[in-house]
């Protein structure tokens, strides 16, 4: 098996991140993971650290993994999206 030049292994991963990405946010979420999304969505600013850190915890949780991965991935970056962004 030969490996791919340096420039287009990047092309091909660039490639496969986009159409992973795609394949996920048309897979619908589960009822855990709508409901999560509604708590993110309607979060006050001031309430969005707190939440962040039981999300957190949530997914650490032995049974955090009756979230998929893809849906994971889906929750935090609708709370990044609302999370004010931090000073340096």
């Amino acid at each position: 098996m030969q490996r791919l030049p340096r420039a287009q292994a990047g092309v091909a991963w660039t490639h496969y991140q986009i159409r992973k990405a795609r394949l996920e946010a048309g897979t619908p979420l589960g009822p855990a993971a709508r409901q999560l999304l509604a708590e993110i969505e309607t979060a006050d600013a001031h309430a969005l650290p707190r939440l962040g850190a039981a999300l957190y915890r949530r997914q650490h949780e032995p049974d955090g993994a009756a979230i998929p991965a893809a849906e994971w991935r889906r929750l935090w970056a609708a709370y990044r999206a609302r999370r004010p962004a931090r000073s340096a």
